[in-house]
């Protein structure tokens, strides 16, 4: 899963109070950040139709008050079996 962008998707509005990532896979601290659940899928190869992850946790460091923290654009992609 990659987080793509944040903000209202229609301007920068908002991007200045991006939170900070703090706990991407490969250390990106924003747009661009990437999260891998590879490890979540414990001993299964894929994740079949229904199915559930094992948990991530996600962690963010916010730069403003909560309310004005921007929306998050994710991308999310797999690879079939």
């Amino acid at each position: 899963m990659e987080i793509r962008e944040f903000g209202s998707g229609a301007a920068d509005e908002g991007v200045e109070f991006a939170p900070v990532v703090l706990s991407a896979s490969k250390g990106e601290p924003g747009a661009g950040a990437t999260f891998v659940y590879d490890a979540a899928l414990g001993t299964a190869v894929v994740l079949e139709p229904g199915r559930v992850s094992g948990a991530m946790l996600w962690k963010f460091r916010l730069r403003a008050d909560p309310r004005e923290t921007p929306g998050m654009h994710l991308f999310i992609s797999g690879k079939r079996p």
